[in-house]
């Protein structure tokens, strides 16, 4: 049996952005009927500058426990290069493939922040 919260901390730590960014969340998550998570990602109205992600699905990974450890869970292999950018109390809504068996809870990671989808 494995220490599910060290095992989250070494994906945390395998996953830390070079540089991260302060005041995005990530909130209203659900699981779709078509095989993919959905949550919606937020910038705080306080930030001083828009944040620009790197991809189009603004870094975003899926994890679940399987027993052993966490697993990346999306199947979202290509990622287009498209750099978008949000303003302070802007959100955009993102959707993450997952394959197909994928256990819940699902967990979004995204610059060390997550939130756990279960529905």
């Amino acid at each position: 049996m494995t220490n599910a919260y060290a095992d989250w901390h070494a994906v945390l730590a395998a996953q830390r952005s070079p540089d991260p960014r302060p005041g995005v969340r990530l909130t209203a998550g659900r699981i779709g009927d078509g095989g993919s998570v959905s949550v919606t990602l937020s910038v705080d109205p306080a930030a001083g500058d828009p944040v620009e992600f790197g991809d189009n699905l603004y870094g975003a990974t899926a994890w679940a426990a399987d027993g052993s450890g966490w697993r990346r869970v999306d199947t979202a292999e290509m990622r287009l290069m498209i750099a978008p950018r949000l303003g302070p109390g802007e959100t955009a809504d993102l959707q993450l493939p997952l394959a197909p068996d994928t256990p819940r809870p699902v967990r979004v990671l995204l610059d060390g922040t997550w939130i756990d989808v279960d529905r």
